[in-house]
């Protein structure tokens, strides 16, 4: 057991800090829960017997999450406009908050190790809507301490192994320097979902050369022939993505397996593709995509994307192969906008950026496959 003197000082730390750098975040009204936003970290400090200790805290969820609005609903956060610095309430419930609680083991590797829990919250709560306002930017931080400076009201810790007698909160440093997050409230409209049919070209039988050299003898494409249910133009981004280039010189993917999953029909056996490589001593990618990877998408057009195969597969003569678009093109855009690409992609480059800068907030297009997976047959010329 600890002395009385250890258990007096804080057993653990926390603190938040801002991802991405100086970047503000974005908390988007009709946008869903966005789970790993941001990370509680949580570092050992007086333990020196390395006991497992027990986090708890009524912001902390059944999962060990620290729950950002329950945290400051129980006034371990507090919320505070950036440009007036008005302290934003969140009301308390009639009932007693639920206490959650987190297992923090100590490494053995470091006396003071850290450790990572994810913070929280659903955006489209109803909560969210009656305190704060689009186009208004936010400061979440560690509440201000009370005159005593104990917040052991509102988070605390106890050893695991401490008998049920024991009933001492144990102190837990608040990091109320270094822990603030910034972020700009949006209400954006929820993104629109694309509908993909897939298909092969010109007919469902890809003719290999007979050289050896794997690549066909006459010119074989997979084909998504891509719709929106928007009402009106949605123009996406394809740099990084299995519907444009993953390789930045040479307009190409780096594997076909990121647009495709194949298998054999035969063995049941997912085929495998080769993939291809460049190095490079700094980013090769720019600052900002080139014109010519945003695609337009239009209320009731299609966008026909193809992809002509070359020598990088290992498809057999005499086997049937059955296709679909792969998981990651499902996936779909998370770089978009609604309107119309000449107007997105209008004016300096330092005005693009500045257009599209929140553009990866607003949450991401789905391309759903609406047809079945298709088969084609390989044969040598």
């Amino acid at each position: 057991m600890s002395s009385n003197n250890e258990s007096s000082q804080p057993i653990l730390s926390l603190r938040f800090e801002q991802p991405y750098g100086d970047r503000d975040g974005v908390l988007q009204l009709n946008l869903p829960d966005l789970d790993g936003y941001n990370d509680l970290i949580i570092t050992s400090l007086e333990n020196k017997q390395k006991r497992p200790v027990t986090l708890l805290s009524p912001g902390l969820n059944k999962e060990g999450k620290l729950d950002i609005v329950a945290s400051l609903c129980s006034g371990l956060l507090e919320l505070i406009e950036h440009d007036t610095k008005k302290l934003i309430i969140f009301p308390r419930g009639p009932e007693e908050p639920v206490v959650g609680n987190l297992l923090v083991k100590p490494s053995d590797a470091s006396p003071r190790s850290r450790h990572y829990t994810g913070m929280t919250y659903n955006s489209t709560a109803a909560i969210w809507k009656g305190t704060v306002q689009a186009g208004k930017s936010y400061v979440l931080r560690f509440a201000s301490p009370e005159a005593n400076n104990d917040d052991t009201d509102k988070v605390w810790c106890r050893f695991r192994d401490a008998p049920a007698s024991a009933t001492k909160r144990l102190p837990v440093r608040l990091e109320r320097a270094t822990s603030s997050l910034r972020f700009t409230v949006r209400a954006d409209l929820p993104p629109p979902r694309f509908s993909a049919v897939f298909s092969v070209a010109p007919t469902p039988v890809c003719h290999i050369s007979p050289s050896g050299d794997n690549y066909p003898s006459a010119p074989f494409k997979f084909v998504a022939e891509i719709t929106s249910d928007a009402d009106q133009p949605v123009t996406v981004c394809t740099e990084r993505n299995p519907f444009g280039r993953t390789l930045p010189f040479g307009n190409r993917l780096s594997c076909l397996d990121q647009v495709l999953h194949c298998i054999d029909v035969a063995t049941d056996e997912e085929m495998e593709f080769p993939a291809c490589f460049q190095c490079f001593d700094s980013d090769p990618w720019g600052s900002f995509p080139e014109d010519g990877d945003f695609v337009e998408v239009r209320p009731g057009g299609v966008w026909r994307w193809e992809y002509e195969l070359d020598d990088q597969h290992d498809f057999e003569s005499g086997h049937r192969y059955e296709v679909q678009l792969s998981n990651r093109a499902k996936n779909g855009f998370d770089m978009w906008m609604f309107g119309k690409k000449e107007d997105l992609l209008r004016g300096t480059l330092k005005e693009k950026m500045e257009r599209w800068k929140y553009t990866k907030a607003h949450g991401t297009i789905s391309a759903v496959q609406a047809n079945e997976p298709v088969t084609f047959d390989v044969v040598v010329d």
